[in-house]
C-alpha cells in the first residue's frame, strides 16, 4: 500500500503512482490513489521465498510536481 500526501500531510486522491519491483520478482506496477490518498499495488506472483522490493519511481497529479527527495519512504522491502 502506498499513501500519497501533500507537504501539509493532506491525502491526495487521483494521483497515479508508478514503481518498480526488484529482488525476488521484477517488473512494474501503477495505480491511482483513492480519496484517502492510498493505492494498493501487487507484485508479480512467485512461489519462491526471499526478499522483494518496491520502489516508487513517479507520482503524477495534475497541478503538482513530484519531488522524490520529499518522500518519507520511497522504497520498501518484504521478505517471505
Amino acid at each position: 500500500r502506498v499513501v500519497i500526501a501533500d507537504q501539509g500531510g493532506a491525502a491526495r486522491g487521483g494521483a497515479t503512482v508508478t514503481g518498480s519491483w526488484s529482488g525476488l520478482v521484477s517488473g512494474s506496477s501503477s495505480g491511482t490513489t483513492g480519496s484517502d490518498g492510498s493505492v494498493t499495488l501487487s507484485s508479480p506472483k512467485t512461489k519462491k521465498n526471499g526478499t522483494f522490493t518496491f520502489t516508487v519511481t513517479n507520482v503524477a497529479l495534475s497541478g503538482h510536481t513530484y519531488d522524490p527527495a520529499a518522500n518519507l519512504v520511497t522504497t520498501r522491502s518484504i521478505t517471505k
